[in-house]
């Protein structure tokens, strides 16, 4: 077994990262599909590299319209850097989710504090924040000023905000009050097999 971090980084350094995308997308939508998982939404992370591979994208929404079922309980997961690195194929990618009918997070966002013209163009449906910021805030004033910002922007242009790393439930409440829309942590669920 290893570390997922340690798996990931070598199927990039050995170009295998897209076939993996590729292989968990495909085992997800039969998963979703044989077990009859269709009332449920399911997240998905997409490396940097599938999402600048032009073949990915291609099978990507054939395989999205074969699956018009399941597509809708997709939500697409990109980090915010992954984005950044070719906007117009992001803008690309995005709209393709959207027509059809996926979802997509920008995920660590606020690592790189990309300005909100960028998410306006883009348009996400969630933005995910870094632990950094919601990590013990319950207690940190300046991350909680700093969040309650970011939700009034997001909220403004349409985008919902989700809290990573969410430990306890103080974390929660004090997320609750900044009008965080979703909370992902070991408070709320550990992971488990579909």
């Amino acid at each position: 077994m290893l570390p997922t971090v340690s798996f990931i980084a070598m199927a990039e350094k050995l170009d295998k990262i897209v076939a993996i995308d590729r292989l968990i997308i495909s085992s997800a939508i039969e998963e979703i599909t044989n077990k009859n998982l269709q009332d449920q939404s399911f997240g998905l992370n997409i490396s940097a590299r599938s999402l600048n591979d032009e073949h990915f994208l291609i099978w990507l929404e054939r395989r999205l319209l074969r699956e018009s079922s399941v597509a809708p309980r997709l939500v697409f997961e990109i980090t915010e850097h992954g984005l950044q690195q070719n906007i117009k194929t992001s803008k690309r990618f995005i709209d393709m989710i959207h027509r059809v009918g996926s979802r997509v997070t920008v995920e660590r966002f606020g690592v790189a504090l990309t300005s909100f013209k960028f998410f306006r163009d883009l348009k996400p449906d969630f933005i995910k924040m870094d632990s950094m910021y919601t990590r013990d805030i319950d207690e940190d004033k300046n991350n909680q000023y700093f969040l309650r910002l970011m939700v009034d922007l997001a909220h403004r242009l349409g985008i919902n905000v989700l809290a990573e790393s969410v430990e306890s439930q103080e974390e929660k409440h004090t997320l609750s009050k900044l009008f965080i829309d979703g909370c992902q942590g070991y408070y709320i669920g550990k992971p488990t097999s579909l």
